[in-house]
């Protein structure tokens, strides 16, 4: 008798929240820049969006339209720590404040509320996800044997590592990885930090909405190509710090655009 764990994804219809649509898809391909929170609305043994269940000590994510269950690697762009992070639940329904994290996440990296930085990167379907035994309970244990939950591997591993444990995973370069996919990067001491407002396709558009922020400083219209056409972008920036950024994410006018995110260079 074949008792294989059949697995998939969950991608629901589009949904709304709070007058904003989201339309969940199986994205090939995901990277994008912003905030991190912890995740609130969860308490350990709740059950996520796609049936498994919550615990803070588990690396796991809520995001507004990635199928779920989804592996994302998740890198503090201040000290350029990361980890793989599993997205099992709808949350963040934002362009900017793009992840909810659990608490183990949050520690790990090192993230500070209010005052972090993060990318995200959609892991390929084919590479596992490591849940380490020392971070699993038994509950969870008995939901992974049936569960449809996919490429999900039970690992023992130790707690913590010594350099000397990790120097074999060392690349050489400037990045060391252990078992659950944690990982130090040499951080960009220089990010410049920006808002993008809108891209519209007549100049005048542009300078009207640029017009309608001119209580904001630094506005500017970036001209582009796309698909062999002109395009104006609408930015605000740089920023130096959260503090500045996180001060105009609060401006009434900035929050009357839906579709703001943020980028760096």
């Amino acid at each position: 008798m074949d008792i294989s764990i059949k697995s998939f994804k969950l991608i629901e219809p589009p949904y709304e929240i709070n007058g904003k649509w989201f339309f969940p898809y199986d994205y090939k391909e995901l990277n994008e820049i912003g905030t991190a929170t912890r995740i609130t609305i969860l308490t350990n043994g709740n059950r996520t969006k796609n049936g498994e269940i919550f615990h803070n000590d588990v690396a796991s994510a809520s995001h507004r339209s990635l199928g779920l269950a989804s592996n994302i690697r998740v890198t503090n762009l201040k000290n350029g720590y990361s980890m793989i992070v599993r997205a099992n639940h709808r949350g963040s329904f934002s362009n900017t404040n793009i992840i909810e994290l659990s608490q183990v996440v949050f520690k790990k990296l090192q993230l500070i509320e209010n005052d972090n930085l993060v990318k995200i990167e959609l892991i390929s379907d084919n590479e596992s996800f490591i849940l380490n035994e020392a971070k699993t309970y038994n509950a969870e244990k008995k939901i992974l044997s049936s569960a449809p939950i996919d490429d999900v591997s039970v690992s023992s591993i130790k707690e913590t590592y010594t350099p000397e444990d990790l120097s074999e995973y060392n690349d050489g370069e400037n990045s060391t990885i252990d078992f659950d996919g944690f990982m130090i990067e040499e951080a960009n001491k220089e990010i410049e930090i920006y808002l993008h407002i809108a891209t519209l396709s007549f100049k005048e558009n542009a300078v009207a909405i640029k017009n309608n922020l001119n209580g904001l400083k630094n506005i500017k219209i970036i001209k582009t190509r796309f698909n062999e056409k002109s395009m104006y972008k609408v930015v605000v920036g740089p920023f130096k710090n959260m503090i500045n950024l996180n001060r105009t994410l609060n401006n009434d006018t900035i929050q009357s655009y839906e579709d703001i995110s943020i980028f760096i260079e």
